[in-house]
């Protein structure tokens, strides 16, 4: 399995991949579908996850962190998340998630297409917004969570009939919540080939830019560094991310700071120092125009809560 295409495969039994991880996202605990007999148990399989990389596969997804914060990365959108977001992607949207720390949550896999199992529901074909043509995130409202969590909780000790009727009551759950209960994250469609040859190449230097955002990264040095020109590595960045090479690390730096003004007291000029920005006046400016506020401003919005 490639780090930069997710292939989901599904047991015996199975129309979709429930799976939940209590430390981390890249060691993941997949949900059994049916038992052998009723006296049979269904033993938990440990499996290798991806979510902590950028990637994208042919399933929808439902995720849910239950600890940790962190960065979160869904098409172009770029943003910090704490735990207790539902977050639903649509097929081929490229996505990760990066936590400070440890984590755990509740993840659901499923595919629409011809030969998924799941295409013989017919019921599944009206469901809106969830399963929208658009390649599109929706994080919900947090008052969504205390209906859907405790199903993804059950769901994942639940087999056979059970099992199914958690995911269908999770899917009717998301997919009848009014708009003002959730938002859409990324504002760009993504059309990725999964035979792009380019994909495991790009894959390795957005997961490189993501790592090290903090530090000096110049156009020039990451295309010398991953053996590609110039005019290539800017035209994948933007075909892959929606967004420029300068723009995407610059992001990502203020989702750094944005994560660091509200969890800590530092002051403000040395968190933009430790996160790249060695230009004080640039800085605030950059920080205005995309998050439309001052840092001051943003981190006294949380502790006035």
């Amino acid at each position: 399995m490639h780090p930069d295409h997710e292939n989901i495969s599904l047991e015996p039994g199975e129309s979709f991949r429930s799976f939940h991880w209590e430390t981390s996202v890249d060691q993941i605990t997949l949900h059994g579908g049916v038992k052998a007999s009723p006296q049979a148990v269904i033993t938990p399989k440990q499996s290798k996850g991806v979510g902590h990389l950028w990637h994208f596969h042919r399933a929808h997804e439902i995720t849910c962190f239950t600890r940790g914060s962190g960065k979160r990365f869904v098409g172009d959108d770029i943003n910090d998340f704490t735990c207790g977001e539902i977050v639903y992607l649509a097929p081929n949207l490229p996505h990760c998630w990066k936590a400070q720390g440890k984590s755990s949550g509740y993840s659901i896999q499923f595919e629409r297409n011809q030969n998924a199992p799941l295409k013989t529901l017919p019921e599944l074909s009206s469901i809106m917004p969830l399963l929208r043509q658009d390649p599109l995130g929706i994080v919900f409202d947090r008052t969504v969570t205390k209906q859907v969590l405790p199903l993804m909780q059950r769901l994942s000790q639940s087999s056979a009939l059970q099992r199914l009727s958690c995911f269908l009551e999770i899917v009717d759950c998301l997919s009848t919540q009014p708009k003002n209960k959730w938002r859409t994250l990324s504002q760009n469609i993504f059309q990725l080939d999964q035979t792009d040859p380019a994909i495991a190449h790009i894959q390795k230097i957005i997961d490189y830019v993501i790592d090290h955002c903090d530090q000096d990264l110049t156009l020039d040095d990451i295309a010398q560094q991953f053996h590609i020109s110039t005019s290539s590595l800017c035209r994948h960045v933007r075909k892959f991310t929606g967004k420029s090479f300068n723009q995407l690390v610059i992001e990502l730096r203020l989702c750094q700071i944005k994560i660091k003004l509200v969890e800590s007291n530092e002051n403000v000029s040395a968190i933009a120092w430790a996160a790249g920005f060695n230009n004080l006046s640039s800085f605030n400016y950059l920080f205005k125009k995309n998050i439309g506020m001052t840092p001051k401003a943003y981190r006294q919005q949380y502790h006035n809560v």
